[in-house]
Formats: C-alpha cells, sequence, structure tokens
C-alpha cells in the first residue's frame, strides 16, 4: 500500500498565520500552498483555502 501523499508545509503555515492576525502572511502562503499542492499533489488544500479566507476577513475588518 503506497503512502499517503505528504501534507504541504506552507498550507499549515498559512492557517497559523492568519491566525496569529498576520494577514497578509497567511494570504501568500496559502497562494503558494495552492500552486504547491497542484503540481505536486500533495495534501492540505483546505488549509491553504482556510488561511486565505481568515486573511481576508482579518484584512477587511
Amino acid at each position: 500500500m503506497p503512502a499517503p501523499p505528504a501534507l504541504n508545509p506552507f498550507a499549515v503555515t498559512a492557517l497559523v498565520t492568519s491566525l496569529l492576525c498576520l494577514a497578509p502572511l497567511g494570504l501568500i502562503f496559502g497562494i503558494v500552498a495552492l500552486l504547491q499542492i497542484s503540481r505536486k499533489g500533495q495534501r492540505g488544500k483546505g488549509l491553504a483555502i482556510a488561511g486565505i479566507s481568515v486573511s481576508g476577513a482579518a484584512a477587511s475588518s
């Protein structure tokens, strides 16, 4: 049985930085994560999207 794909570290970083109210960094890390996930077939798409969403909400308020 093959090992599952790795979790993208930028996706985790995007969510953590957005929760720490570092919205610009969370947005950048989230976008980088989505690009890497689509290219490498990694896991973490939901984390990256959540990081982008929280960053957007924090930046707009």
